[in-house]
């Protein structure tokens, strides 16, 4: 580190080794909040001088989020007669006008476990750490350094903290680009160059708010001083520092890299998943009428995988497989669980990157909630709490929403309002997107993410969105694109109560749970489930454009795989069928893109499943993969789209309700694994709807048996692991 003091002239030499021994001096002597000379104290006897503030890119601030965190100023912070005191639990303290060039005096007192930190120009940020906590992040290397640096010093140069509870005095002084921190009367920044957290290929802001960001415990601050540098002063220091850099020696000058520089980082993840979202929904699968340009622009930078396919059509099994890294035959997990009692102390997906350093995190829902009863009460449903480090729920209205709404089905009248219960109903709902769950939990996901950023530890946030899983609720902005009339429906016309012609080859096994005859949809209706759907898709397409852009301006974008999916498809009137639960194609599929950075973006046919996504992930971020896990590592994808890792998708239904294999050129169905229920054979290259079953016709007979008896190996296949074994597995 370049030491300057010894080459300053006389005057700024004067200053600062003032500052130096009033610094030395007992800090409880000064506690009159009482501004030096030429200083300027920023607290008063009310929070006046101050606006609520965070770790987001100044620029990106919209009015309503600087009006969300105003309003939480009082709750989490106060004036204490003459010191401001945190909970360390709300928004950064800013101040109410921008500085540029600048001396700041501050006395601090932080409590155990908390670490804080002094934005300048709105940039994190001069750190501030309980000294005595377990070591983490760099809280060993003591208080004072630029945390946030990357390329330049980020370390200060000695430990100079008082013991946790007593007061510690610090010095700043920033001039361009250049910090000084003198704490407790040492000097441990001398002059560093503070990069510009939101875009580090660009200069620090030439002004900006000065904010006291706290976390983890109360910390108090007083005898908080400012004092604007004249350009005239800010020149002469300039040329001091600069002049001293050129002097030194090389090795000194340069900017240094260390094992926090990015690409020397472990690899975040960042989990979207939707609720019932069939990729049919989506503009990057080849919609034409609903808009999803956020989920497009993910695409375009990530791989997008036209054949993924679920395990189990319905939300709760599907998740625990996913979870778990085990197919459902194996867990024998087919209702609304974690899977936790099948699978024991083996770790779930996120829990094994817990156990190897990641901090992991649930926002909503990740393993089943019921929707929307659960997320009515805002509680943790059927969720795997050792999965975690922190867990997050996202209370919302649900039907219970203002606005506009009508119940579709079971109401053949039309004169029903909207009711509760997992039930087809829309809601064109008042208020903005943090009225409801999704909106909620994308706040709580770019929350932390601003959080995370700040953190060396890697990172696993699991975000779950409820949409567009029944009842579509959603801001009324995002159903103005979607006039219900003007909606194509597929297939026939017919009236609810007449039996579609595509019925005749499909085996009643195979009739979904769901149709327009059970729900006494008329042809209205039926267009506003889809118009519903829609403007529920686009809702959380927004949300996940605010969450990447919250990813981008902490800096972490290249350095985050970023995965986006859904547990399962959804019908929206195919065979006249709704929602999920069939092992039809628009109910089986899925949608799902992964970006991982420094790959090229692509577009990939080859056949993948959600049970993937455990051990690849694992895999790229150089875990260990547990070798008792039941999907495949399909990172070679990333790499060369054409690559295959499987020839066949495998999904099921139910015990023995239900089995899907899907090949290239094939879609093999069958109802009990005996066959007794029923069986479909689709070519899906020449019939990709699926519309003429081909079971049954003589020429396809030994294509049948091939899958038949292929039906029968994999079943043995997923049955032979390392789980406890039970007599229903073998039971036909």
């Amino acid at each position: 580190m370049v030491n300057t003091m010894n080459r300053w002239n006389p005057t700024l030499l004067l200053l600062v080794l003032s500052a130096i021994l009033l610094l030395a001096t007992s800090v409880d002597a000064q506690d009159n909040n009482r501004p030096p000379e030429g200083f300027t104290a920023l607290i008063g006897e009310d929070l006046s001088n101050w606006i609520g503030g965070s770790t987001r890119n100044p620029s990106k601030i919209t009015q309503e989020q600087q009006a969300k965190w105003d309003a939480k100023i009082e709750e989490h912070w106060k004036v204490d007669g003459l010191e401001l005191v945190s909970d360390g639990q709300g928004p950064h303290l800013a101040t109410n006008r921008d500085y540029g060039n600048i001396e700041l005096w501050l006395d601090y007192k932080i409590q155990k476990g908390g670490d804080s930190g002094v934005y300048l120009r709105g940039t994190p940020q001069v750190q501030i750490w309980d000294p005595e906590s377990k070591p983490r992040h760099g809280s060993d290397k003591g208080s004072g350094g630029l945390w946030n640096n990357k390329k330049h010093e980020r370390w200060p140069s000695e430990v100079a903290d008082k013991a946790v509870g007593e007061w510690n005095r610090m010095y700043i002084r920033m001039v361009g680009p250049y910090v000084t921190v003198i704490l407790n009367g040492k000097t441990v920044t001398d002059n560093v160059v503070l990069e510009n957290f939101y875009d580090r290929k660009s200069p620090v802001l030439a002004t900006g708010t000065i904010h006291l960001q706290t976390h983890g415990s109360e910390t108090r601050f007083r005898n908080v001083f400012a004092r604007e540098i004249t350009d005239t002063e800010s020149k002469k220091w300039i040329t001091e520092i600069e002049g001293e850099k050129k002097a030194s020696v090389s090795s000194e000058s340069e900017p240094r890299t260390d094992s926090s520089h990015s690409s020397d980082k472990p690899m975040n993840i960042l989990f979207m998943i939707s609720d019932d979202l069939t990729a049919e929904a989506l503009s990057c699968y080849g919609n034409r009428v609903c808009k999803t340009p956020n989920l497009d622009k993910l695409a375009s930078t990530g791989t997008r995988f036209t054949r993924a396919y679920c395990q189990y059509p319905v939300c709760g099994p599907s998740r625990a497989s996913f979870m778990s890294g085990y197919y459902p035959h194996a867990t024998e997990v087919f209702g609304y669980v974690s899977g936790r009692k099948a699978i024991g102390d083996r770790p779930t997906w996120s829990e094994h990157f817990k156990n190897n350093g990641y901090y992991t995190a649930r926002v909503s829902k990740i393993f089943h909630m019921g929707v929307p009863g659960v997320i009515e009460k805002g509680t943790d449903g059927a969720d795997d709490e050792r999965s975690w480090t922190e867990r997050f729920n996202s209370q919302g209205p649900e039907w219970k929403a203002p606005g506009p709404g009508l119940l579709l089905e079971g109401n053949p009248e039309g004169d029903r309002p909207q009711s509760g219960g997992n039930k087809f109903a829309y809601v064109i709902a008042e208020g903005d997107d943090l009225v409801h769950s999704d909106g909620k939990t994308a706040q709580k996901a770019i929350d932390l993410i601003e959080a995370r950023a700040q953190h060396e530890e890697p990172f696993f946030l699991a975000v779950g969105f409820v949409r567009p899983h029944v009842p579509f609720v959603a801001p009324a902005k995002y159903y103005e694109p979607y006039e219900f009339d003007a909606m194509v429906l597929p297939g026939g016309q017919q009236d609810w109560d007449e039996v579609p012609e595509d019925w005749n080859d499909i085996p009643k096994a195979g009739i979904n749970y769901k149709t327009s005859m059970n729900m006494k949809m008329d042809l209205a209706k039926r267009r506003a489930v889809i118009g519903s759907y829609y403007a529920s898709v686009s809702y959380v397409d927004a949300l996940v454009g605010k969450i990447m852009t919250a990813l981008t301006e902490q800096g972490l974008f290249d350095n985050t795989i970023v995965i986006f999916t859904s547990d399962h498809g959804f019908h929206l009137g195919e065979h006249d069928f709704w929602a999920k639960v069939s092992i039809h194609e628009e109910s089986a599929r899925v949608p799902l893109i992964i970006r991982h950075p420094g790959k090229k973006p692509a577009v990939c046919d080859s056949f993948v499943e959600l049970i993937d996504l455990y051990p690849s992930t694992a895999q790229a971020c150089g875990l260990t993969v547990p070798g008792n896990l039941q999907g495949k590592n399909i990172l070679p994808l990333l790499d060369d789209p054409k690559y295959a890792v499987r020839d066949a998708a495998f999904c099921v239904n139910g015990r023995n309700r239900g089995f899907l294999l899907r090949t290239d050129d094939w879609a093999y169905i069958q109802y009990a694994e005996d066959a007794t229920k029923g069986i479909e054979l689709y070519d899906m290259k020449g019939d990709p709807q699926q519309l003429t079953n081909l079971a049954y016709e003589s020429e396809h007979l030994e294509t049948v048996r091939f899958f038949q008896t292929r039906l029968i190996a994999k079943l043995a296949e997923v049955r032979d692991n390392d789980l406890d074994s039970r007599p229903s597995k073998k039971a036909k």
